[in-house]
Formats: structure tokens, sequence, C-alpha cells
């Protein structure tokens, strides 16, 4: 890991305080007149109190770094200074900090100069905390190397029933990431048509993520864990525009760039499992291990330029062109990380030098030529041309055996892509309050060393606008479209990645009547609908719905993926106000989502083709959402030193159900798998009572009840699977109280 950490937040520490305190000098220098400096406000609200929580809860907590029983401390403040109206002053500073106590702390000073110029300055620091009910027994944790404890015995038998040694060696582990984040922003008008901008990003991860670690190749032998992986990202953004503008000519110039740093190059583990079959000598315990190769260094480089011009009040062409390159050239890591295993053929670069030039073009028209009817027409392109050097790889599969055969070496497929785009929208607004629209959208896509080189998407649609009664509107909104490939060839990849000649045309990885559901014919129909009333100031309600369903090679039944798609949803809102300063306001939602998908269990040439071996999911999600909000925000107003109370409530309902209904052939031993449920309830009550004009108290209690199902992770141990050692976490269940105390100073 790095050791930036402490002083990189001492530092930005330092410099946000001190940009305000520099501020404030300028303001009160000595030569400034006492007239000046009386038509300044200068606003300070500091509030202190403390957070209580009453059981652990590590998901609760996940972004804001509330997860332990106890107290935290609360700590915000806001100073703020600003010109009064009549002074003729410009300039304008706000320092302001957020959850100073807990992970999820934020401090951002903003100081504008009307008209001239702007500053921004924006810290954060974000937690996301994933489970810490893990258990693995790897030492070296949060490092790029995991060894075993010195007393494991690796398995005879080479399964997770065999760890003789597993549970007294299982220790604790929390998985997630903190991120620091430090946005600057500066703009600045240079002259009265021309604006120079520029923004610059620089953001840390630290922590552990899961992996999926397999040693083996093929048939019975490979073995699986799933492990920590140590995250030490640094991410560097910055974007630099020049903008000029007048009343009809638009026009600017923009550079991007990004550069990622990936502290940990690799992840690499000691091979738990005994000597297996089909493994070379010296792969099983204790002499194995696997490696996995991290995210790469990466730097990334685009030019935009575009433009405006308005050739009349009704009329306007805008263009927008941007190139731009991705490349990163990390040394490549060796075939195998076991030495016991025989490379006769070295890699054939040590560097990958992977280049990706983009190219993205956009021109718009826009028309009034009717009063009442706007057109606008639309061309835009987007091309990836993935320059990396195609190489042959002789492999090793799973650092599990000896190097393969020089023929049975593998290509890499640098994948390129083009999606051009032609659509035209037309807007008629028929009578008043009555507005009609409708358009074309044309979509063509091309692929390399893809299954798919060629496709097309046609999409209409339409929808209509009534705003011409006085309590209520209406809109309705259709839309379908149609994908068409000019052909599918399954095995095109596995074609393409093997030297020519060493495998026949008629070879696969896939099953031959897969479709991958990007890539395949596919029909869509979708439905919006939304109905609007207001009967009085005093309430008002709303109803909207939509479906849309996707249907994957329409008309072909004997091909496998991804058949259909169909997602609903039905949404209730209402507001009421029966009086000046108390609100009721909730919401209804329901959702679902639908899915049917086949394929086929195989294992040779004869089972690829055999129809009873089929299995089939449908799939059903569905979701319901609901809430009601109560806000009382009336006494004391006119009072004017204290009295002012505001009380809230809050209660927010949502459950998720999902059922996956397998099926099969006559071959096929399927049934369907248990249900998965989410339910999450929460109650919030709130208040602000006001002490005098420049203090308050603020008090909350928030109950909130989280309860899931999961068979994947309910009651399932670490060495629940025979051939795969798991870290053991549970599905993420609490109920818990949230008190929040805090006074509010302001002066």
């Amino acid at each position: 890991m790095k050791n930036t950490r402490a002083s990189f937040r001492q530092l930005l520490f330092s410099a946000l305080l001190a940009l305000p305190l520099g501020a404030a000098a300028q303001e009160a220098a000595p030569d400034e007149e006492d007239t000046e400096e009386s038509k300044r406000q200068l606003e300070q609200e500091f509030s202190i109190g403390a957070y209580y929580l009453d059981e652990d809860a590590y998901r609760f907590g996940k972004y804001t770094g509330l997860t332990d029983e106890g107290y935290e401390p609360l700590i915000d403040f806001r100073l703020e200074s600003r010109p009064e109206w009549d002074s003729g002053e410009t300039r304008s500073w706000r320092l302001q900090g957020w959850r100073l106590g807990l992970d999820s702390r934020r401090v951002e000073f903003d100081f504008r100069d009307q008209g001239t110029q702007h500053f921004n300055a924006d810290y954060r620091e974000i937690p996301n905390n994933r489970f810490n009910d893990g258990m693995t027994p790897f030492l070296g944790v949060g490092t790029g190397v995991m060894d075993l404890p010195a007393n494991w015995v690796g398995p005879p038998g080479g399964t997770t029933s065999s760890f003789a040694t597993l549970e007294e060696n299982l220790a604790p582990i929390d998985v997630g990431w903190e991120r620091q984040r430090l946005d600057l922003a500066y703009d600045r008008n240079v002259g009265r048509q021309w604006t120079f901008s520029i923004d610059w990003r620089h953001e840390e991860k630290d922590g552990l993520r899961t992996f999926g670690g397999v040693i083996g190749n093929s048939g019975g032998n490979p073995r699986a864990v799933v492990l920590p992986a140590p995250m030490d990202w640094e991410t560097d953004i910055m974007e630099a525009a020049f903008h000029f503008g007048n009343p009809r000519y638009q026009f600017g110039v923009a550079l991007y760039a990004s550069w990622f740093d990936n502290g940990e190059k690799s992840a690499s583990w000691q091979n738990p499992y005994g000597q297996r079959s089909g493994w070379a000598p010296g792969v099983g315990f204790p002499d194995g291990y696997g490696l996995y190769s991290l995210e790469p260094d990466n730097q990334a480089m685009q030019v935009r330029l575009y433009g405006g011009i308005n050739f009349s009040a009704t009329s306007r062409l805008s263009a927008d062109l941007s190139f731009g390159t991705m490349d990163q050239d990390d040394r490549l890591f060796d075939y195998s990380v076991n030495p016991a295993l025989n490379v006769d053929i070295p890699l054939p670069a040590e560097v990958l030098d992977a280049e990706i030039e983009t190219l993205h073009a956009n021109i718009r028209y826009t028309a009034r030529p009717l009063d009442g009817l706007g057109l606008v027409f639309n061309y835009s392109l987007d091309e990836r041309e993935n320059d990396t050097p195609r190489l042959v790889w002789v492999y090793i599969g799973g650092d599990s055996q000896n190097q393969k055969d020089p023929e049975e070496g593998r290509i890499n497929l640098p994948y390129s892509y083009e999606k051009e785009q032609i659509d035209l929208t037309a807007t008629w607004r028929a009578t008043r309050g009555l507005r009609l629209k409708g358009g074309v959208e044309y979509r063509d896509y091309n692929r390399e060393y893809s299954e798919v080189v060629d496709a097309d998407e046609t999409e209409v649609f339409a929808g209509i606008h009534f705003n011409r009664w006085e309590h209520a509107s209406l809109s309705l909104d259709f839309a379908t479209s149609e994908r068409d490939v000019d052909e599918y060839i399954g095995n095109r990849p596995f074609l393409l990645s093997h030297i020519p000649g060493t495998v026949d045309e008629d070879d696969f990885e896939n099953l031959p009547a897969m479709r991958k559901y990007n890539q395949t014919d596919r029909d869509r129909d979708e439905y919006r609908v939304r109905a609007d009333f207001f009967p009085s100031p005093k309430f008002n309600f709303a109803i909207a719905g939509s479906w849309f369903e996707d249907e994957y090679n329409p008309g072909a039944d004997d091909l496998l993926g991804l058949n259909q798609a169909e997602v609903k949803s039905v949404s209730f809102d209402v507001g009421f106000y029966p009086v000046e300063g108390v609100n009721l306001t909730g919401f209804y939602t329901v959702e679902s989502y639908d899915a049917d998908q086949s394929s086929r269990s195989w294992a040779s040439a004869s089972s690829a083709v055999d129809p009873d071996r089929n299995w089939f999911v449908t799939s059903e999600d569905d979701v319901d959402t609901w809430n009601v909000s109560l806000v009382f925000d009336q006494l004391g107003k006119d009072k004017g030193v204290g009295g002012h109370i505001e009380l809230g409530m809050d209660y927010t309902y949502s459950k998720v159900k999902s059922d996956m209904d397998v099926t099969g052939g006559t071959s096929i031993n399927a049934a369907p798998l248990p249900t998965l449920i989410s339910q999450m309830e929460s109650w919030t009550v709130f208040g602000l009572f006001q002490i005098n004009r420049r203090s308050a108290i603020r008090l909350s209690y928030e109950k909130q009840e989280l309860r899931t199902s999961d068979f994947a992770l309910d009651d399932v141990p670490v060495d629940g699977p025979s051939n795969v050692l798991l870290l053991g976490q549970a599905a993420a269940n609490y109920d818990l109280s949230l008190v929040m105390a805090a006074y509010v100073y302001r002066y």
C-alpha cells in the first residue's frame, strides 16, 4: 500500500482552510474603507452533536461509515461571506463541511467573482462496506501474495471436505474499500465572449474486493477459491476548455486526459488442494500457486472540437467532433507462476502495447419551419478502432498444465466497434394544450472478430400530450424497434483466435444454437402513460405506467439464449397541503421484471445437438415500494427570536422477491431454485427546535430493518461446495435504531 494517504489529507485540509482565511484577509485589508466592510455579510453556522447506533451493522453504514454500536461525533459547519445587494462588490465565498466525524466526511470551498471567475474545491471520503463476516485461511490478506498456514494439510481427495486444518486456521476479514476524491474546478471569463475552464480530479481507492481464483483447465480437475484482492488505485482526470460565444456563433476546443495507476499488479495464492488427476506434477499443495492479474496502468487522451451557429430565430446547426487514444503498456506476467511447469516457448512480447483509437462525431440541426412545428435532425458516429497487435499465445491452462504444443496457441482478438445513428424528430403543437411528437431512428452496428459483423436497428416512436384541461394533463408515448443481423456465425471468434489450419471450420466452443442477446435479432415494443390531476392547490395526484417487451430471435424456437424479457411498472403519487407549512406526500410503485432463458447441458459433440438436454429458466423479479412523508413547519415563523419548530416523519417500505423456475428436457434433472427475498422497512422522525435567532436543536430517530434471504449465502459454510472454498459471508440482516442529536449555532 502507498504511504501518501496521511500527507495527502493534511495538505488538503491545510489548503482548504487557508483559502477562506486568505479571502477574509483581503476583505479586511487596512486600506479598505469601513463603509465597504460594513456592506459584507459573514454568516457562520456550526452543528455539534452525536449519532448513536444501538447495534453493529456493517451493511447499514455501507456509504456513511456508521457501522459500529455506540456513539460517533456529528460535526457540520458553514462559513459564508457575501456582499450586500447594494454594495457594488462582486466577490463571495463559502466553506462548508459535512459529517466530519464520520468516514463519509466532505469539505467544499467555493469562491465566486460574479461575471469574472469561479473556483471550487471539493474533497470527499466515501466508504463502500460490503461485508465483515467473511473467513479465510490465507495469510497475507491485503497484499499481492497469499500463503497458507504452516500446518495446512493438502487433502489427498482434492475436495474442501478434506481440509483437515481448515477450521482452526480461519480468520475474519472485512471486505470493502475507501475512496478519497478531490475535485478542483476553475473557470474565468477572458473578455466578453471567451471563457476558459479547467477541471481536475484525483481519486484514491484502498481496501479489499473479491475474486474467484481457479487452478485447473478441463474436465473435473478445476478447483477454485474465493479470495480477497487488494485495491490500491489512483486515478487522475483533467479537462481544459476554451469557449467562445455570442448571440449567433458558439464554438470551443477541449482537452480531456486520464491516468490510472494500480499499486498492486497481481494477486497470487498458494493452492490449498492436493494433487489432482489432469494436473502436471508440482501443481498441488504445497508447491502449486495461482496468479490473478489485476487492472493494468493505463491512460487516455481526447481532443474535442464543437460549435454551433444560429441561422435565424427558428433554425440552428451544431456539430461536435472528438478523437482520442487509450493505451496501456504494463509488463506482462509469465504464462504461469508455477516454476514446476514446462515452458519452452516464451511470451511473444514483454508488453502488449495495447492501444484503442476513438472517434465521435455528432451533427444536429433544429428548425421551426412553421408556427408550432419543430424538426430535429441528428447524425452521430461512434467508432473505436483497436490497434492492439494480434499475437500467438502458447498458453498454459489454469496454472495447472505444461505448455501446450505451438499449434494449439491462441490469438488475441482486438475487438473494434462502429455505430452510426440517424434520427429525425418532429413536434407539432396542433392546438393550445395539445402536442404531438413522432420520429424515426436508424442505427447501424459494425464489429470485428465477433459473431455478427453487421447489424441494423430501426425504431419508430410517437407521443401525444394533452395539457388543455385546467386541472389535469395526460401523456402517451409509444415506440417500436426491430434489430436485424446479417448473419450469426457462432464459431467465428473461435476460428479467428486459432492459427489457420489447426481447427476445422465446424469446430466450436459455444453451442451452434446459442445466441448472444446483444448480437441477435430482436423486436422491442414500449408504452408509457402518465396522468396528473390537480383539482386544487391543496391536493394533487398522478398515475404513471410503463411496459416494454423484448423478443429475441422472433419466429426461431430452436435457438438458445435470452428468449424474452418484459418489464412492467405502475406508480401512484399524491400530495396534500391542507395549510401553509404542512405537507403530506406519498407514493407507491410496483415493478415486475420477467425473462425467459434457454440453454443446453453438453459435454460432447453428440450431447451438443441433443434437444432432450435443453434447460429453461423463467425468472420473475417483483418490486414493491411505498413511502409516506409528513412535514410540519409552521409554528413560530413570525416570532423572529425563536419558537420556530419543524417536525417531520418519513416511512419507506421496499420488498424485492425473485423466483427462478428451472425446467429441463427428459435427460435433465431440474427443479425451481429457492426464492430470493430482500425487504427493508425504515421509520424516521425528526425535528428542529429554534431556541433563539442564533441557536437551535436538531433531533432525529431512525428505525430500520433489513431482511434478506439468499440461498447462495444463507447457511453455506466456507467449505460447503466440494470444489470451491468460499469466504462464508451471510446475507445482510439487521434491525437497528439510529439516534441523532445536534446543537446548531449561527452568527
